[in-house]
């Protein structure tokens, strides 16, 4: 390989290494700008979170640690953790939140999906605790399938 040569496979991969490096750091300002969102919306109070799958490596998701959504302001924010069994990549990474598991879960079972938000959602906690069944009211909930209220409007008389 004559110098020139070299020369140009040293420069496509130092471009290749600076636009992955690049691209993480955008994700990472991503997230961050995500969680200010989620919460500036209510969609998320101080407990829920918002995780990305790592741009170049696919089996490692990135999420803030055990911090409200609020005040997460950078990447030194943020801890990469492995898909499989949602462990830190860092063994030394500060504290992150228990239900880092559940983000792990569904990037394992869904490996297309990029993103995953996890909510403590009031309206919907109280049938977490309740023997009432939900009930689908609109046309979107139809997932929740027909109760007898519905079986016997829909039956004729």
């Amino acid at each position: 390989m004559s110098q020139s040569e070299v020369r140009k496979v040293w420069w496509c991969r130092s471009a290749c290494m600076r636009s992955k490096a690049e691209h993480k750091r955008q994700l990472q300002h991503m997230l961050v700008v995500a969680n200010h969102i989620l919460h500036y919306h209510q969609v998320v109070d101080g407990f829920g979170h918002v995780s990305v799958r790592h741009p170049g490596r696919p089996n490692v998701y990135v999420m803030c640690g055990y911090m409200p959504p609020a005040l997460v302001e950078s990447a030194d924010d943020l801890i990469e953790y492995y898909v499989d069994g949602s462990d830190p990549v860092d063994p030394d990474a500060k504290k992150g939140y228990s239900e880092r598991f559940i983000h792990g879960e569904m990037f394992k079972r869904y490996p297309d999906i990029q993103c995953v938000v996890h909510s403590h959602a009031e309206v919907v906690a109280p049938y977490t605790i309740s023997s009432v069944p939900l009930v689908s009211l609109l046309h979107m909930s139809g997932f929740l399938g027909m109760s007898e209220f519905h079986r016997s409007a829909a039956s004729p008389s």
